[in-house]
């Protein structure tokens, strides 16, 4: 057969003529200037790094930094720029990517002085050197024994037991400047494409940050982490203090036989954590009336929520409900988004004076009559729920807009506390590679979607977008004004959905919109050794996604 000594390639439906086998990179390049950064393409539906060669005519979409994949991308693209500059000018230190915080990714760069700010300015005078000199990133793909043998010559045992534990028969590796590293996920192929990037001091290290979906073309001015940040730290000192903070230490466990006992410690630090929210409540109560819960999406809120009832009811309080959906406006007063569709997660919403009305009456101990939302209806039912506090409860209030300061805004202080919840990964991949909390809560949602609520996997995937946009705007933003922190992440609960969900994100076929995706969250499964879900008690948290609740009548 005769090579072709050209290619088509069908962009936004024009169609363009380039040589044979060229890179998408150089592709790119022909086009001059990017209002917003690109970091990939897909081609012909599947997505593809900057290095990938074109030989076949196709279509092409470019991703930039408007989209999750993009944005994921760029991070991951800037934490292998991060480890060259690192290796480059401190090779006596060790540099640790911790996990995601902010619009970022935390870091630490240990060794035997203390990480100072001359030493990340020096860093980062690094990482610009390499993006002025366009410095390139070479993509090497090598065979799963030559990783093994490369990894075990450096004496990275845990890199050895990950790449072990993978289906895989070839890795990913990227050569920059003089560093040599694998890498998991797609990459830019040049330095020069991440021009956006900040090092900002936080606790013993740095975070690395990177564009959002709001600034994609730079760095926001603020970042207020402060106290998530904290508790993040305080969950990774604690998953180091038990030698499991990535995934080649947690296979050595289940390799050994010791996952009962991480189990059982990693269940019992979570009841502490819940404990001591509801002790600190207890200690007030005199003044402590309402605790407002907000939390993303498969944070396990309704498990959360029984066991700190659970809590309180043993030391003689009563937890009363109240739900903000009874609150809503009228279907004709219900506010719409640029399509013209109702929004029903704008905080608009809410009858945010009857909410405070009802508040105040049930604090000062009246009875009080609440409204219940008819949904079907749209509007406000007739009737009323009769309601009346006594000194020993405590009025409970779940909702997405709970951290946001005009929700019970004339409260007084002294009688409401606000609580976040979430699931804030530790377990890294790697030193490099850190799991996104976002992903852990992905894979939770679709184990429990597709086994309770009959939507299947590459469904949740086309919807999951949405949903974080939609906790971005009403959640996220409101983070540091929660009073109680609490993280509903398991150190070994990704071993235990692998086998849930594994099978069905490989049935998701290459003609699917969710496949991507389905293909990316497939590379991090299949890094993990499996954990029998036998032994996950049936008082877990995970056991709301997973079944076989102890409170299952509850979820």
């Amino acid at each position: 057969m005769k090579k072709d000594t050209s290619v088509k390639i069908t962009i936004d439906g024009k169609e363009y003529i380039f040589p044979y086998g060229s890179r998408l990179s150089s592709i790119l390049a022909s086009f001059g200037a990017m209002e917003i950064p690109v970091v990939g393409a897909f081609v012909n539906g599947y997505v593809r790094g900057l290095y990938y060669t074109i030989v076949v005519d196709c279509d092409l979409a470019w991703i930039d930094l408007t989209t999750n994949l993009g944005r994921s991308i760029y991070r991951n693209s800037q934490r292998l720029m991060l480890v060259a500059a690192h290796n480059k000018i401190f090779p006596e230190r060790t540099l640790y990517i911790k996990h995601t915080l902010g619009d970022g990714s935390y870091c630490e760069s240990r060794g035997r002085k203390k990480f100072s700010d001359e030493m990340r300015l020096e860093l980062k005078a690094e990482m610009q050197r390499l993006i002025d000199e366009a410095v390139p990133i070479e993509h090497r793909s090598i065979f799963l024994e030559d990783a093994k043998a490369l990894y075990h010559k450096r004496g990275e045992r845990m890199q050895e037991e990950v790449v072990a534990a993978s289906s895989k028969d070839k890795f990913n590796f990227y050569e920059i400047d003089t560093t040599v590293e694998g890498f998991h996920g797609t990459v830019v192929t040049n330095c020069s494409l991440l021009p956006i990037f900040d090092l900002t001091a936080f606790d013993r290290g740095f975070i690395l940050r990177a564009p959002t979906a709001a600034n994609p073309n730079s760095i926001a001015p603020n970042l207020s982490i402060q106290r998530i940040g904290s508790l993040f730290l305080h969950f990774d000192h604690w998953a180091e203090s038990l030698k499991i903070s990535n995934v080649g230490e947690l296979n050595h466990t289940i390799r050994h036989g010791s996952v009962s006992q991480l189990i059982e410690m990693a269940e019992t630090m979570q009841m502490q954590n819940i404990f001591d929210i509801g002790r600190e409540i207890i200690d007030d109560i005199e003044n402590i009336r309402v605790l407002l819960i907000a939390g993303p999406s498969s944070s396990g809120k309704t498990t959360f929520s029984h066991k700190l009832s659970m809590f309180f009811k043993i030391n003689g309080i009563e937890p009363v409900t109240l739900a903000t959906d009874d609150y809503f406006v009228d279907r004709e007063h219900t506010p719409v988004d640029e399509n013209g569709n109702y929004d029903f997660e704008a905080l608009e919403c809410v009858d945010l004076q009857r909410l405070d009305e009802d508040l105040k009456s049930l604090i000062d101990g009246n009875v009080t009559e609440t409204p219940i939302f008819d949904f079907m209806k749209g509007e406000r039912k007739k009737e009323t729920r009769r309601m009346k506090m006594n000194e020993r409860q405590i009025l409970v209030i779940e909702g997405i807009h709970c951290l946001n300061e005009r929700i019970a805004g004339n409260i007084p202080a002294k009688n409401k506390r606000r609580l976040f919840m979430s699931v804030l990964t530790q377990l890294s991949l790697d030193r490099y590679n850190p799991i996104s909390s976002t992903d852990n809560r992905l894979l939770r949602r679709m184990t429990r979607d597709k086994a309770t609520r009959n939507t299947s996997p590459a469904e949740t995937i086309m919807r999951w977008e949405s949903v974080q946009h939609g906790e971005n705007i009403n959640i996220t933003p409101y983070r540091e004004n929660a009073d109680f922190f609490c993280n509903t992440s398991l150190i070994y609960e990704m071993a235990v959905l692998k086998p849930f969900i594994e099978p069905a994100l490989m049935a998701i076929t290459p003609d699917q919109q969710a496949y991507n995706e389905a293909k990316r969250l497939l590379a991090i499964l299949d890094l993990m050794l499996p954990i029998d879900a036998a032994q996950v008690p049936p008082n877990s948290l995970l056991r709301e996604f997973i079944g076989g609740s102890a409170f299952s009548d509850q979820i």
